[in-house]
């Protein structure tokens, strides 16, 4: 009982050290986000839907693919440094890891959107504007599929190349029982493989 309950203390503690690790990243990784992107993308010549602003299709690309940039990398390299280091149990660790790194890309997604400019309002279009309409600044934001690709694809991929790469204790050959004839004592066991 009481090794059950120390192996149990030690999944728990995995998991909140993974979980902790990849939260942190996902702010940083934030923080990395908004500082490639910026400034952000401008736009007041292109009006849809009742004034709302419409931005090129690179231009909100180019939120999406900044994010991807920092994201997978990122998951790579944690995904792979938590399967190295708790290699004892591979598919626990990597149902840790890739669950951790949605949660990362979530809070990098979240955090992005609170220090980047808020979503553009729509223009009065009956308003007049002396100028012309004015300008707005386009929102950081990623689209739902980089949430659920970037970090946690990363992360898989460098689980991945640890597992293949570096294989830890589960990769132990083990010999089948049924393949070697006990001996009487003194003498050599004889494989039947040949």
């Amino acid at each position: 009982m009481t090794d059950e309950r120390a192996s149990r203390a030690g999944l728990l503690r995995q998991a909140a050290v993974t979980l902790a690790a990849f939260v942190v990243a996902g702010v940083v990784a934030a923080g990395c986000w908004f500082w490639w992107w910026s400034p952000a993308p401008e736009t007041h010549t292109y009006l849809i839907d009742g004034g709302r602003p419409f931005f090129e299709p690179d231009q909100q690309f180019r939120s999406t693919g900044l994010y991807l940039a920092v994201a997978v990398p990122l998951g790579l390299v944690l995904g792979a440094i938590f399967l190295w280091i708790h290699d004892h149990d591979e598919l626990v660790t990597l149902g840790l890891v890739v669950g951790s790194a949605i949660v990362a890309g979530l809070v990098m997604v979240g955090v992005g959107a609170l220090i980047g400019p808020g979503e553009p309002a729509p223009i009065d279009l009956t308003a007049d504007y002396p100028d012309g309409y004015p300008s707005v600044q386009a929102a950081l934001r990623a689209s739902p599929v980089a949430w659920f690709l970037g970090f946690p694809g990363g992360a898989l991929v460098g689980s991945v190349l640890v597992l293949v790469g570096f294989p830890g204790d589960a990769a132990v050959r083990r010999v089948d029982p049924a393949a070697v004839d006990v001996p009487p004592s003194g003498q050599q066991p004889v494989s039947h493989d040949a």
